[in-house]
């Protein structure tokens, strides 16, 4: 099995992010651009998202790098990233918390799991 020495809180940690990350990139693709009131709103509100976008992929990218190596350390980096993301846009934080309280309970898991073998 792939997943056998890891804990199954940080892999659903890394697939609620997963799935946010997919909804926040789908949302604001499909954006209409022809208005300029559009476009100008459009503009402000990316300003204001794309620091938690940005945070966002990096924090997934190393909840992935972290299950793949099965490092608990990187799964709590990982976390923090995400808790940062979620205070860089606090009225989407909510979508975030559920993989924060997941990937504090990973970590800590994924520790316990290495020093046990």
């Amino acid at each position: 099995m792939v997943f056998k020495n890891v804990s199954k809180a940080l892999l659903v940690s890394t697939l609620f992010s997963t799935i946010y990350l997919v909804y926040l990139i789908i949302s604001y693709a499909k954006i209409d651009l022809e208005n300029e009131n559009e476009s100008f709103f459009y503009l402000i509100l990316m300003t204001l998202v794309k620091p938690h976008l940005y945070l966002t992929i990096f924090g997934v990218f190393l909840s992935f790098l972290s299950l793949i190596l099965k490092n608990h350390n990187l799964a709590l980096l990982a976390t923090f990233v995400l808790l940062l993301a979620a205070l860089a846009f606090i009225l989407y934080a909510i979508f975030l918390l559920p993989a924060i309280v997941m990937g504090f309970i990973g970590a800590r898991n994924q520790k316990r799991i290495a020093l046990g073998n």
